[in-house]
């Protein structure tokens, strides 16, 4: 659990907004703060796109191989006081963003139950679904990796959401979740390691693009990298200054 306890006067504050806001990376896959290792998903290799705005970063990644499908969002509220308008409602979170996601626009879906798994990567939930007009199983998954203490809410620093799909119509069981789940990489933003049963090492650094670029690259993870990929939300700017009074959840 990391404590954000530190002062940072409001000018600073301010000034450091406006250097901040609305930047956007390429992030090569090394220095991901998502990496998935499930061979089925790997073949094809697309770089990370990374937002750094005033309160809260994130990053959108994708993972498209030989047996399926599965794109990412990590998000982390970065500042003082400041934590993700994240709703605690794990089946009704899952739900409302799936669709978020251009793959599973348009479709209709059978769903199951929302199952809950502990693990070194805090409390993980995932719902699977059937995409029926293409006969594919698939998973919503929803990661709480870090909470603010004296969020008076509750509401987590640090989520991973996404979704995965298999190619095929193969039945996606509960076990076969869990090992793709045990597969997921968290690199810890303050401490600059991983928290996994994997081994993989950082070593690109991040490239910095111009202001010129922002909206490319918000219009590629938008639009998707090719067809059926991508999300039109991206970023979603969920960061939320929290006081005694808490505040409203929006997801």
């Amino acid at each position: 659990m990391v404590k954000r306890s530190v002062f940072i006067p409001a000018i600073l504050l301010a000034l450091y907004g406006c250097a901040s806001r609305d930047m956007f990376t390429e992030t090569e896959i090394g220095d991901a703060y998502v990496r998935f290792n499930a061979d089925q998903f790997h073949g094809l290799q697309y770089k990370n796109i990374r937002h750094t705005g005033q309160l809260d970063r994130e990053e959108y990644s994708l993972y498209v191989g030989h047996g399926g499908q599965a794109e990412f969002i990590y998000m982390e509220a970065t500042q003082t006081d400041t934590s993700l308008q994240y709703n605690h409602d794990q089946s009704e979170r899952i739900h409302k963003l799936i669709d978020t996601w251009n793959y599973n626009k348009g479709h209709d879906k059978e769903w199951g139950k929302t199952r809950r798994l502990r693990s070194s990567l805090g409390s993980v939930h995932f719902k699977p679904y059937r995409l029926t007009g293409l006969n594919q199983q698939c998973a919503g998954i929803s990661i709480q990796h870090d909470y603010a203490p004296d969020d008076p809410q509750q509401r987590p620093v640090q989520v991973v959401f996404g979704y995965l799909c298999q190619k095929g119509n193969t039945v996606l069981s509960d076990e076969k979740m869990v090992s793709y789940i045990e597969q997921i990489s968290i690199r810890d933003a303050y401490r600059d390691f991983k928290i996994s049963s994997e081994s993989w090492s950082l070593n690109s650094p991040t490239t910095r693009t111009t202001e010129d670029s922002n909206k490319s690259y918000a219009a590629l993870v938008n639009g998707g990298f090719i067809p059926g990929t991508g999300n039109n939300r991206f970023p979603f700017k969920l960061s939320y200054f929290y006081s005694s009074g808490g505040g409203t959840d929006r997801f």
